[in-house]
């Protein structure tokens, strides 16, 4: 019976972990995590300690606002920094300010891209290395499939 109930009770917190996984997921896909938080935790103080009854709702909306104005914040950084990116591939790769034909032999020296990798010990993933970043696929049956993007850190010079 004990076995029982311990593996029930084990089920039940793998699939709850389960939940939580996605439900942060979707929350991280549209950058409302923090939003998320402060509203679950402002229910749970209300519902315990009754902290906005009367003029503490203020409070509560003086927070909703400054986590919008927080998220907002996160939209645009990625907007920007998505656009910075994509501006940064635009430009040369290669930083020689020579005539065309010495431009030519620059271009000529960088390697193809993408370079191709095989997966060690995983034979149904390869991945792709770009400039800035690289990309992870998996095959499934003829086809590969995208799975993600890392990119690279910027180095400083």
């Amino acid at each position: 019976m004990f076995r029982l109930l311990r593996a029930a009770c084990g089920a039940a917190v793998h699939l709850l972990a389960i939940f939580l996984k996605i439900v942060y997921n979707i929350l991280k896909l549209f950058r409302v995590r923090l939003l998320a938080l402060y509203l679950a935790v402002c229910g749970l103080l209300h519902l315990c300690f009754h902290s906005f009854a009367g003029m503490g709702i203020a409070y509560f909306w003086v927070g909703f606002a400054v986590c919008c104005l927080v998220t907002l914040y996160g939209y645009a950084g990625g907007a920007i920094e998505r656009l910075r990116r994509k501006n940064a591939l635009e430009r040369e790769y290669c930083s020689c300010e020579a005539p065309a034909q010495e431009e030519a032999q620059c271009k000529a020296a960088q390697p193809p891209y993408p370079l191709w990798f095989a997966v060690e010990g995983r034979e149904d993933f390869a991945f792709a290395e770009y400039r800035d970043r690289y990309e992870l696929f998996r095959r499934d049956g003829e086809q590969w499939i995208y799975v993600r993007t890392d990119y690279k850190k910027e180095e400083k010079t």
